[in-house]
């Protein structure tokens, strides 16, 4: 099972209807959701996990959700939080995330509005957004994420979890630098020397699959990163 890339999500809101809503779709875009419905009740096992984000419905007339944000910051600063708040809220509400953005979105929102606030809090201005199935198209070859399946005509490789991870992460920003410490952290978590050693041994191995493909070119942009070049679906 693949578990270095998944995300973990704490999710309060009280409309369930909401609330299953951006579980599902969420867990379509490999992000790993737990919903809860009273923060009070289900503080105490909050703070026995750790997640990436914490979104939480924020109400004038409830101070839990401030007070619990509050207590998290003290245990983990610099934790990410987004607050889903009514509009009549927007004059009020003067959080701001550390980017500057203001860590607060307005009911109602779009999907691709509340995704694209996801992946900029998570992976900053980079991206990771495997397709519904986690399937991708790498030029003349298909990528199933889940099985971790490439295929090529009739040949067929079996890659790694990071093999995997990394091939993702590098075709969800296709002909785009994707900078090193980026990919250390979002597979290997942290940017050391040894992990650094290692995303390069998986770079040589997936360079040696992807030559077989044609228009698919993994290139290395010393001192800064890798890209993967490949022609984008729907281009003549």
């Amino acid at each position: 099972m693949n578990t270095t890339i998944m995300k973990k999500i704490f999710i309060y809101e009280s409309n369930l209807q909401l609330a299953f809503s951006l579980k599902e779709i969420l867990n379509l875009t490999n992000l790993e959701v737990d919903l809860f419905q009273d923060v009070e009740v289900d503080f105490e096992d909050c703070l026995c996990k750790r997640y990436d984000l914490y979104i939480l419905e924020l109400s004038i007339e409830n101070k839990k959700e401030s007070n619990m944000v509050n207590t998290l910051r003290l245990l983990n600063p610099g934790i990410p939080v987004l607050f889903l708040i009514a509009p009549f809220l927007r004059n009020v509400c003067l959080i701001d995330t550390k980017d500057g953005e203001p860590g607060y979105l307005i009911k109602p929102f779009g999907i691709s509005e509340i995704l694209t606030r996801i992946n900029s809090i998570i992976y900053g201005s980079q991206q990771f957004t495997p397709g519904i199935n986690g399937n991708f198209q790498v030029g003349r070859s298909f990528f199933d994420f889940q099985k971790r399946m490439l295929s090529y005509q009739d040949n067929i490789e079996i890659l790694t979890c990071k093999e995997a991870d990394l091939l993702a992460l590098l075709v969800s920003n296709a002909n785009t630098l994707v900078e090193r410490t980026f990919i250390l952290k979002a597979i290997w978590t942290e940017n050391t020397y040894m992990n650094a050693r290692s995303m390069n041994v998986y770079v040589i191995r997936l360079r040696k699959l992807l030559i077989k493909i044609p228009d698919v070119m993994l290139l290395t942009v010393h001192g800064k990163g890798y890209k993967l070049l490949m022609p984008l679906q729907g281009a003549g």
